[in-house]
């Protein structure tokens, strides 16, 4: 199992949506904006992840390719 950095993104959307609470003064708008960015920020960093997990794992099948041919 990989290890995922994503759930930080709960962090940052709690950050942020104290951020947006602060300078709205709206509860509701710190909770929905927290709540959103908390998905969004989650989606996004492991959409990363995984594409870099593709790529090196693209690395590693190529290069045992060419190992193999020699």
């Amino acid at each position: 199992m990989r290890k995922t950095y994503a759930y930080n993104g709960i962090i940052l959307g709690f950050v942020l949506g104290l951020a947006a609470w602060a300078y709205t003064e709206n509860t509701a708008i710190g909770i929905a904006a927290g709540i959103a960015s908390a998905i969004i920020i989650f989606i996004i960093i492991r959409s990363i992840e995984n594409g870099i997990y593709k790529a090196g794992d693209a690395i590693t099948r190529r290069l045992d390719d060419m190992h193999t041919k020699k």
